[in-house]
């Protein structure tokens, strides 16, 4: 006769419980950072917050740094803006002046554009925080020169353009716009051109259009309905612009900002009545009160 071996049934039952509760508690874990994804943007995100000068939860921010050529590494930026998504889809573009004197570490006063020749994206994400007690961590770089092929991707932009402005545009030879009024639509080449645009008026006037033309950008996307194309437009996106902002990050405040209808609204640092320009030890610049203007930037940014 055989006997079945004794088997410690308790031990077992003890050992399946125990890793019962630990997939349990894995789980919770696994969705309580899912829930955070969604509502910070990236796990990272949540420390930033915490840190001095960072931002609440509910609120990304991402410096937009625009480059001629993004693989010369000591080339000034052109554009800088701080875009802000926040948890309502509203989005908020803050634009900040490229020849205001700011302090940049390791090099003394010096205009704020100059950063990224210094020291690249870092460097200039770290000279917009220290210089308006901001927090931010994540960057993009969007190189010109692949700028226009972006804006044909999403099928142009439409914008209000001035008799001035076409004229401006239209001075180099080929791609001529043919039109102007409140709503004419620029392929990439005429965007391009648009945003570029710094004779007729003044670098304010030109960082106005630089945000006009995000706002447009964003509607337009806006108003796509068709999932394939979007992800169309999202693959082409990434060929063209740099960044440090996680994939998934990407798409979670990709869908929050462009599949709501929040709000946009735009913001120019330094504000009116902050500053004085002119010439200073043979160069032009841009002085301004640097704590008024971080108050003005994070009401602005944070509401």
């Amino acid at each position: 006769m055989f006997y079945k071996p004794y088997k410690p049934r308790r031990k077992k039952m003890r050992r399946g419980c125990v890793s019962r509760i630990i997939k349990l508690a894995l789980l919770a874990i696994a969705v309580y950072f899912c829930v955070l994804l969604v509502t910070t943007g990236t796990v990272g995100d949540i420390f930033n917050s915490l840190l001095p000068g960072g931002a609440p939860l509910g609120y990304v921010n991402v410096l937009l740094l625009g480059v001629d050529d993004a693989s010369a590494s000591t080339q000034r930026t052109d554009t800088m803006i701080i875009a802000t998504i926040t948890n309502a889809g509203d989005i908020r573009l803050t634009s900040i002046m490229r020849d205001m004197l700011v302090s940049v570490e390791g090099h003394g006063a010096r205009k704020i554009n100059s950063a990224y020749a210094y020291g690249g994206a870092d460097l200039a994400v770290k000279t917009v925080n220290d210089n308006f007690d901001m927090n931010i961590s994540r960057w993009a770089v969007v190189d010109f020169s692949d700028f226009a092929a972006l804006i044909d991707e999403i099928g142009g932009v439409r914008l209000a353009i001035t008799r001035a402005e076409m004229d401006e545009m239209n001075k180099k030879n080929g791609h001529q716009l043919a039109t102007y009024g409140e709503d004419v639509l620029l392929d990439g080449v005429q965007a391009l051109r648009y945003v570029r645009i710094r004779k007729i008026d003044s670098d304010y006037q030109r960082t106005n259009r630089q945000r006009r033309l995000l706002t447009s950008v964003f509607n337009s996307i806006r108003e796509i309905k068709d999932p394939i194309r979007l992800i169309s437009i999202a693959n082409s996106a990434r060929k063209y612009v740099s960044t440090n902002v996680p994939t998934v990050s990407i798409a979670i405040n990709a869908i929050r900002a462009l599949a709501g209808t929040g709000q946009i609204s735009q913001l120019r640092i330094p504000a009116e009545g902050t500053y004085e320009s002119g010439m200073l030890d043979g160069v032009w610049s841009i002085r301004a009160d640097l704590a008024q203007n971080a108050k003005i930037m994070k009401e602005f940014i944070y509401g």
